[in-house]
């Protein structure tokens, strides 16, 4: 069953919160919203090195402007799965078009840890407010995942850690003797030092 909101007119409401890879100005092509090209990230996971995470929500039923109340708001608060704030992005105002707006922003990872969260968007219309949340996932970088990967090997095998020259190697090779098989062996026996 797909339960497909109502945002007919009456209380302020906000779209589920859309992850992109990118969003860049852009006129043709697919993925296109209000003049801009947005890259869908569905799996929202975003490695370290990116950077930066992009987002894309819709807002309904802004108030019509009225005097000095032309703007809405929105602030972004990053979460973690315990519910407790990690991070706040201080409220951005924005001219109303109308009584929708899309929105669209971006924010810095760098200073997060690899881990799960949530992503709360709250939009700000005057005395009224609304709220969607939205978990994403921040993924160590490539280097780092290679880096843990050895210190792995290293803790599952502490013998390997001690390798530094050929007649380390060969110590090595006659402790696992008993072990492995000739192909084992053999293959052992064609590695570098560092392969060893």
């Amino acid at each position: 069953v797909l339960n497909v909101p109502s945002y007919e007119k009456g209380d302020l409401a906000l779209s589920s919160i859309e992850f992109a890879y990118e969003i860049t100005p852009d006129s043709s092509g697919k993925f296109l919203k209000a003049g801009y090209r947005v890259m869908p990230n569905p799996s929202r996971s975003y490695y370290l090195d990116k950077r930066a995470i992009y987002l894309y929500a819709e807002a309904y039923n802004l108030k019509p402007s009225i005097g000095n109340d032309t703007s809405y708001s929105i602030t972004l608060d990053i979460l973690g799965f315990d519910g407790k704030a990690i991070k706040s992005i201080p409220a951005v105002s924005y001219k109303k078009p109308g009584e929708s707006a899309v929105l669209m922003t971006g924010f810095s990872i760098a200073t997060l840890k690899p881990g799960r969260y949530e992503l709360r968007l709250t939009l700000a219309d005057g005395e009224f407010s609304t709220v969607a949340i939205r978990d994403f996932k921040v993924l160590a970088t490539k280097e780092q995942l290679k880096t843990a990967q050895k210190i792995n090997v290293y803790k599952d095998f502490p013998e390997a850690n001690e390798i530094r020259n050929e007649e380390d190697a060969k110590k090595f090779r006659d402790e696992i003797i008993y072990i492995a098989n000739g192909g084992e062996l053999k293959l052992y026996d064609s590695l570098n030092l560092t392969g060893k």
